[in-house]
Order: structure tokens, then sequence, then C-alpha cells
């Protein structure tokens, strides 16, 4: 239950942060973001669902001491023009600075550096992907 609650609280805190970001994709609509689970349902290929942010356990460990979860966080847009790659960095960064100020979410889960932002080189065009990963403590032993 634990990796599955920080994975809501990710999601949750993503979500709000984002929730008065705009960008304009290539049809100059002003899109929301959405904040997807890891495994969703969804349809990942309709460029309808972009721009999106995908949280996901990658691993959970523990040690003598604590017990802890590696979380990645998965920023997705879509575009044919440049700016879909200048949204990409946007969206990254917010997140980015957002998790530097707030280390505890949730009031339970402490994040633990170092914390990594990385934009691929080689993109599937027109889809442009970016990924953020650290670790949350879950617990203690």
């Amino acid at each position: 239950m634990t990796p599955a609650r920080l994975l809501r609280a990710l999601q949750d805190e993503i979500s709000e942060n984002l929730r008065n970001y705009r960008y304009r994709g290539d049809d100059e609509e002003s899109n929301h973001v959405n904040v997807y689970l890891q495994l969703s349902d969804e349809n990942f290929i309709d460029e309808k669902k972009y721009p999106l942010v995908m949280v996901s356990i990658r691993s959970v460990e523990c040690d003598n001491y604590k017990q802890f979860a590696n979380v990645e966080i998965t920023i997705g847009t879509y575009g044919e023009e440049e700016e879909s790659l200048i949204d990409l960095l946007n969206i990254s960064e917010r997140i980015r600075q957002y998790l530097l100020k707030n280390i505890k979410l949730a009031n339970r889960f402490l994040m633990l550096y170092p914390l990594r932002m990385e934009i691929l080189t080689d993109q599937p065009y027109p889809f442009r992907f970016g990924y953020i990963t650290t670790q949350y403590t879950i617990g203690s032993m």
C-alpha cells in the first residue's frame, strides 16, 4: 500500500502544481497537463493526451535502517514545432523546482537526493520525452 500511496501523493501534488499551467500545441489551443499513474490503460499514441506526466515506481529497496522507492516521472509533449521541446523543458523544470522546494510529500514521504532531470537526445518525433528520477523514503525498519 505504501508505494501506491506515494504514487497517489505524487500525482496529486504534481497535478496541483500544474493546475494553472497551460501550453499551446500545434493547434494553438491552450492545453492542460494531464498527470497519470504508471501502467495506465490510456492510449498514449493519441496526441490529444499531451502534454502529460506519468509517475512510476521503478523499484522498492530496503536496508537495515529504511525503506525507499525509486521514482520516475515521465514528461511528454507532442508537436512538430520547436515549441514542443520548449514546453517539455518548461514543464520538467516546473516539476523539478517544486520537488526541490517540497521535499516531504503528504507529510509522510521524504525525498532523498540526488534528483535527476534528463531530456533524451533521440526523441520519437513528434513526441518528446524527459525524465525526473529520485528516491523517497517509504518507511523505517
